[in-house]
């Protein structure tokens, strides 16, 4: 029996009533405050990363098209809808790659024309002229990147993930993803022709946590553990392997070891994988699959979150944690990190961003981003560089002087996640309410503001042309 509190008199009486009636009673509430309908979305302008070619700037938009720029003015030189829809782009010389949840595509750079896609084959590695792509479940295909053609392809049923080096892809399938009588499994292959060049799995009481190659080593994040085996059979379970990251192992081409290194306590966590964090040991930086001798080498992100800085997000303290981007010879920052903005009271934290180059240092505000907004992607030239965001602009910023040079404004969408916490996504006349309050105003009353200047910035504004309204 409970007793309920901070409720209306009249609904309670000072009376007792069964946790059912308790909760019935609540929701009642909850639907007379319009709370009973809330549901988890996110707001989706700039939908992928930016690729920057031949004063070029390719990009997928909210409604799924395909979107290219021209950089010097922001004016649209070609929209390709209907396309798969694009979530990673990459130049490459036969084309321009894309990947979406639907599979993989080559394009024409000059018309989008399909050139040939595979559907269902994700995360690619490019060695040189062939793609190597998953299917999610144990697939391994090499293909001619001109062609799509399948050289050779492997299978290992289970979630792999894969490191291309110096001839040879390391496959590993680590014990985090499968059941209970999951084996992980460490497998070289030629790239040239897809045999085994070696397949071991672990001894009796060890996992592998993750691995790692540079081409002539393999090393491993291992350790022991007793008892059963909990697989990451949920996206609740915290289990994960049992075992705690001991020892780095360290293997030749052959399999056999090396070396063993113990890990110092602070390394000693079974959380390694879940986080793909970076680590330092002997000397050397591991990170994704890959080694780089110091931390300058290591690819930074692009796109999405980009970078938590630092990587324990302090959620009680917010403001001290931002988002970092990798730009041409530095870095750009936001202030608040774009996953908390999200999440944790983003009306209190104005966005700011800051760029800190070897040649250049400004910090500037951005007016055009209330809450929920933030930025998605930042791209970058010798010159220029681009702030792609959630709320439907592609800014062009001059790198120099943080002067705002035009921008790009297309209407934006919810798209309800499938992890919805509070409840189901609206009916369809709801969507579409949303929608036209959402883009009644596209223009922005001002660009990117630097810090010192009280007056808005004025850069040139291009209105996409030919709007798609997915309600219509």
């Amino acid at each position: 029996m409970l007793e309920l509190r901070n409720v209306p008199v009249w609904l309670t009486a000072g009376r007792q009533f069964p946790r059912c009636a308790t909760t019935l009673v609540t929701f009642i509430l909850l639907y007379l405050q319009g709370w009973a309908w809330a549901y988890t979305y996110r707001q989706v302008g700039v939908a992928s990363n930016f690729v920057i070619h031949a004063d070029r700037v390719y990009f997928a938009q909210s409604d799924d098209s395909l979107t290219i720029l021209d950089l010097e003015t922001g004016e649209v030189v070609l929209r390709k809808k209907g396309l798969w829809p694009a979530r990673t782009i990459e130049w490459t010389e036969s084309g321009i790659l894309v990947q979406s949840y639907r599979g993989t595509a080559m394009l024409a750079p000059s018309t989008l024309d399909v050139i040939w896609q595979a559907e269902n084959r994700h995360g690619w590695i490019i060695p040189g002229q062939r793609l190597i792509v998953r299917d999610g479940n144990g697939l391994v295909e090499c293909r001619q990147l001109a062609t799509g053609s399948i050289v050779w392809s492997y299978s290992l049923p289970g979630a792999l993930e894969l490191t291309a080096r110096g001839g040879h892809l390391l496959v590993f399938r680590s014990a985090v993803y499968e059941g209970r009588n999951g084996v992980p499994a460490v497998v070289l292959l030629d790239l040239a022709t897809g045999k085994e060049a070696l397949h071991k799995t672990t001894p009796p009481g060890v996992h592998y946590i993750e691995t790692f190659f540079d081409g002539e080593r393999i090393y491993l994040a291992a350790g022991t553990y007793t008892g059963e085996h909990t697989p990451n059979i949920t996206r609740y379970d915290k289990g994960r392997p049992s075992a705690r990251f001991e020892q780095l192992l360290i293997w030749d081409l052959n399999g056999s070891e090396i070396e063993s290194i113990p890990t110092p306590e602070s390394l000693r966590n079974d959380r390694l994988q879940l986080y793909h964090e970076p680590f330092t040991l002997e000397g050397k930086t591991f990170v994704r699959g890959a080694v780089y001798d110091s931390n300058e080498g290591i690819p930074h992100e692009t796109m999405g979150f980009g970078e938590l800085v630092p990587n324990k997000i302090p959620i009680e303290d917010p403001k001290t944690v931002f988002t970092r981007f990798a730009v041409e010879g530095g870095a750009l920052t936001m202030r608040p990190a774009s996953i908390l903005r999200e999440m944790h009271y983003p009306d209190k934290l104005p966005v700011t961003i800051s760029l800190e180059s070897e040649h250049h240092r400004w910090t500037g505000r951005l007016p055009y981003l209330p809450s929920p907004g933030t930025l998605f992607a930042v791209g970058s030239t010798a010159d220029r560089i681009l702030l792609g965001s959630n709320l439907g602009h592609v800014e062009c910023i001059e790198t120099a002087t943080g002067r705002s040079l035009w921008m790009y404004v297309f209407p934006t969408i919810r798209r309800a996640l499938s992890a919805s916490t509070w409840g189901p996504p609206p009916d369809r006349a709801t969507a579409a309410a949303q929608y036209e309050r959402d883009n009644r105003d596209l223009k922005p009353s001002s660009g990117m503001v630097l810090d010192g200047s009280t007056e808005p910035s004025q850069p040139k504004i291009v209105i996409d042309p030919v709007p798609t309204n997915p309600f219509k």
